[in-house]
């Protein structure tokens, strides 16, 4: 008598709870990776900041050995703004003057300068005791004719600024540092060397939370 052996059909496909389980591994997966994704992109943006005051820095630089006069940038502590603009009075009245007499009424520029803020959630640190080599001093405003010929001068004018890091026609200046923060506490050091106008930007650091 021959025996008849029946075979089981198996499905291909996935049952429910298989479904489900994937389902959940993928959720955790993604629950992990996005802390980590977030936080690289947001020190991302803070070498972006950090990288761009110091370009701004340089030039600074340079358009004083180029003008042979003094120039001065500035920054707004706990903010996004910085500026450079000539240092000498001279030079900023000669500026107001040009602008006024403009039949066309607009903005003219006798003299390089330049407005930067930050388009990232970056910002500068509050504490300008960390500025090297210079007295403390308290933020303040600039005298509006400093910030002729910007298109937001009278904005920039309510901004209280840093103390000058002033650069010489030699392009020298006195030892800086500024601290670049992002809202996650981390934060970024630009260091300017004082002979030599040289500069340097650390590596990403954090806080440490007390």
């Amino acid at each position: 008598m021959r025996r008849i052996t029946q075979h089981r059909l198996h499905s291909n496909g996935y049952t429910l709870f298989e479904m489900l389980l994937v389902l959940a591994l993928l959720v955790s997966l993604l629950a992990m990776t996005l802390p980590s994704m977030g936080r690289i992109q947001l020190e991302h943006q803070l070498k972006q900041g950090a990288e761009l005051v110091r370009l701004q820095i340089v030039s600074t630089r340079l358009h004083a050995l180029e003008g042979g006069m003094d120039y001065q940038f500035r920054y707004e502590p706990g903010g996004k703004h910085f500026v450079a603009v000539p240092a000498e009075y001279q030079a900023i009245q000669a500026q107001a003057t040009a602008a006024q007499n403009n039949p066309g009424g607009r903005p003219v520029s006798v003299y390089w300068k330049a407005h930067g803020e930050f388009q990232v959630k970056v910002k500068f640190s509050a504490d300008t005791s960390k500025q090297v080599g210079s007295p403390l001093q308290p933020p303040q405003p600039l005298p509006p004719e400093f910030l002729t010929g910007f298109e937001n001068a009278g904005k920039l004018t309510t901004v209280a600024w840093s103390p000058p890091l002033i650069f010489k026609p030699d392009g020298s200046t006195q030892d800086f540092s500024v601290e670049i923060e992002n809202e996650s506490g981390a934060y970024v050091i630009l260091e300017v060397r004082g002979i030599t106008g040289g500069t340097q930007l650390s590596q990403i650091l954090r806080r440490v939370r007390g």
